[in-house]
């Protein structure tokens, strides 16, 4: 099943207000323990509103795919986590009413929501998971206005090819199956000042890359802070918000590999912000938006930012676990941690050899 085919979202019927009911069914490779990823979420719910625009205000299916096919900016606020579980699967809601048609854009509103049980209840009640506010219009070169102007300010940081990077294992108790994220130890940079890494990403499956999936790739790498040897390696880091910015549709083949570079700049009061930009790396003899040392030619496909908590692993681990089980549970994280931040030393120490002796990168 390709990534498209995860998201779909099929009309259901209308609700008050002449809004358009759409469901959707979380797939088991995108969830995280019950949870489905915040990024994969949040392409549901521009998939409905994608497909709201391509109905008449009665629900009446348009034909082709109408005036606004693509995202143009999203604004996301993670109220409730889904979930998915075997016994009930992982079926959702997507209500979507829209705000405003112009000329260009078009400005629409959507909630994601589930029927869902708490622990001892006899009913289940309806939980509103996730809310977005998203302006949609067109991506196409074709549609985009011929200014003379253009500023990057810096290319991507330097990184070796994907096939010389190591791949980074999904989180823990996670069904993440669906891409791949590959990086190194070099290209990931701590102080107490500043915090950025850089990782290669692409779809598993044979899916053309398509604007709505950018809202997956820059929320799917571990946030900066979120690196070996950094403090706050023993927290995790829920989203509240998330915004995201689409600037153009990909050239990119399917089983392409994207760029994503992460950077956080400010850990204050128990908060963090993580800014993402997507790359594509240019086909050779392709002009693209700016040229890094090396001579590549490289095009910016989105620009997100999103707010995070900081919240320790024992808060995390709920009121089902004795205080002994939580100190244990904490024990062997901060034990895990402690490895990965010895191996990640040993193989810093290892390319410094390869660069004393001459080897390549």
């Amino acid at each position: 099943m390709t990534f498209d085919e995860t998201i779909a979202t099929r009309f259901d019927r209308l609700g008050r207000d002449r809004t358009h009911i759409f469901k959707a069914r979380i797939d088991p490779i995108w969830v995280i323990g019950a949870a489905p990823h915040g990024g994969y979420a949040s392409c549901i719910l521009l998939s409905a509103c994608k497909h709201s625009l391509q109905r008449s205000p009665d629900g009446t299916p348009l034909t082709g795919d109408g005036r606004f096919p693509d995202p143009v900016s999203a604004n996301f606020v993670f109220l409730a986590p889904a979930r998915f579980s075997k016994d009930t699967g992982g079926d959702v809601e997507v209500e979507v009413g829209v705000l405003r048609t112009g000329g260009r854009m078009a400005t629409v509103e959507a909630t994601l929501t589930q029927d869902q049980r708490a622990r001892g209840a006899a009913e289940a009640k309806i939980v509103v998971c996730i809310k977005v506010l998203a302006t949609f219009g067109t991506l196409s070169p074709q549609a985009t206005p011929d200014v003379p102007f253009s500023m990057i300010a810096n290319p991507p940081p330097s990184i070796p090819s994907p096939d010389e990077c190591r791949r980074l294992a999904p989180p823990r108790k996670s069904r993440l199956t669906g891409f791949t994220v590959v990086s190194r130890p070099d290209t990931v940079r701590v102080d107490y000042k500043n915090a950025e890494r850089v990782d290669w990403i692409k779809f598993n499956d044979e899916t053309t890359p398509f604007p709505i999936a950018f809202s997956l790739f820059c929320d799917a790498y571990a946030p900066p802070p979120y690196v070996h040897g950094f403090p706050l390696a023993q927290y995790w880091f829920p989203t509240t918000d998330y915004h995201v910015q689409f600037r153009r549709w990909p050239e990119t083949p399917p089983g392409g590999w994207f760029l994503v570079h992460g950077v956080t700049r400010y850990v204050t009061e128990g908060r963090f912000e993580s800014d993402c930009v997507l790359w594509e790396l240019t086909h050779e003899g392709t002009k693209g938006d700016v040229q890094d040392e090396q001579g590549r030619s490289w095009r910016v496909l989105a620009v997100a930012r999103q707010m995070m908590l900081i919240v320790p692993f024992q808060k995390q681990l709920g009121s089902g676990l004795s205080e002994e089980e939580k100190k244990a549970e904490a024990k062997r994280r901060e034990e895990g941690a402690q490895r990965r931040r010895e191996r990640v030393e040993r193989e810093k120490k290892q390319l410094e050899e390869e660069r004393k002796n001459g080897g390549k990168l």
